[in-house]
């Protein structure tokens, strides 16, 4: 007959041999002791190191800029004025058109863009840069277009971000008016029409329409140049062909007047046509010859001294040659 003691401790012996200690846990050994033994344990019986347990949330993040300086109580006000500045209301007007108008200076504009949308923002007419734009962000692309409103240029800037979360600015410096603008980026939601409003801009065009009045009336209580006065053919009645690439120079009117000395023909620029060529002017008779009238510029005007019907307006030679033909709808 077998002791129990010696068929237990045979078979322990056993299992030790088939499951060597550090693979696996041994059974539960008769009478209710247990034995575990793992790699670690056996990494320390050997005398090496223990490992390192694996933690189970990852580590906080690392800062990735230095902690701000602390600033002077000089400082700290001036930013609290600024920052006031930034959040008030830039007095912003929603158009007919779905163009959202900011005035200028009232605040900083705020843009909202999205990844996949252009976003556009449009400046006064004839306005333009005069050195190259800065932006904090290279993750902002931006481009530069130029549309047209009636017969003047309008600069327009697209801007698109390239990831959601970003918040930078934008700084341009044109011919009126230094431009900051805070770019802000989200994953679908976006303005797709801005337009910086420039209060002096509306002031320039009142005051200059204000002058041209008082021109006008000038030359009726006897004065001023022969364009100045009541126009005898009206601008209705002159058809101006002008092709795309003549829009920046191309006349908005032309009417014909009547004088002591005779019929003019007035021929009227753009006012923001700034440094760019007059155009020479040919005349044609009837039959399609060549005509010799004398002209001249006074301010934006030519004046023609004779009443044309039909007549065109030539700048540059060969294939870069620009023409616009003016001619009296009743003589077309």
């Amino acid at each position: 007959m077998r002791r129990p003691g010696l068929c237990a401790g045979a078979s322990a012996l056993a299992l030790a041999l088939v499951f060597p200690a550090g693979a696996q846990d041994v059974p539960a050994l008769p009478g209710g002791a247990t034995t575990t033994t793992t790699a670690a344990a056996g990494a320390q019986g050997n005398g090496a190191p223990p490992q390192a347990a694996i933690p189970g949330t990852m580590p906080p993040a690392l800062p990735a800029m230095s902690p701000g300086a602390r600033l002077a109580a000089r400082a700290a006000r001036a930013l609290g004025m600024s920052s006031r500045w930034r959040s008030r209301s830039c007095g912003t007007a929603m158009g007919a058109d779905g163009v959202l108008e900011v005035q200028h200076g009232a605040c900083e504009p705020v843009l909202v863009c999205s990844p996949f949308r252009w976003c556009v923002v449009a400046l006064e007419p004839g306005e333009g840069p005069t050195d190259l734009p800065d932006i904090g962000d290279p993750r902002w692309q931006y481009q530069l277009r130029w549309a047209v409103e009636g017969m003047r240029r309008v600069m327009h800037i697209r801007f698109r971000p390239t990831d959601a979360g970003l918040d930078s600015n934008f700084v341009l410096n044109t011919n009126q008016r230094s431009i900051t603008l805070r770019l802000q980026s989200t994953q679908r939601s976006y303005m797709p029409f801005l337009k910086l409003g420039n209060p002096n801009f509306v002031a320039r065009q009142q005051w200059a329409r204000a002058a041209a009045l008082e021109s006008v009336a000038g030359v009726r209580a006897g004065g001023g140049a022969a364009c100045d006065g009541m126009p005898t053919v009206p601008p209705s009645a002159y058809a101006i062909d002008a092709p795309r690439r003549s829009r920046p120079w191309a006349p908005v009117q032309v009417y014909g007047v009547t004088t002591a000395n005779g019929a003019r023909t007035c021929i009227e620029f753009p006012a923001d046509i700034g440094s760019v060529d007059f155009p020479t002017l040919v005349v044609r008779d009837a039959g399609g010859v060549h005509q010799l009238v004398t002209s001249r510029l006074i301010g934006r005007r030519m004046e023609v001294d004779a009443l044309v019907n039909s007549m065109e307006l030539v700048t540059g030679v060969g294939r870069s040659q620009v023409s616009v033909s003016i001619a009296r709808k009743e003589y077309r």
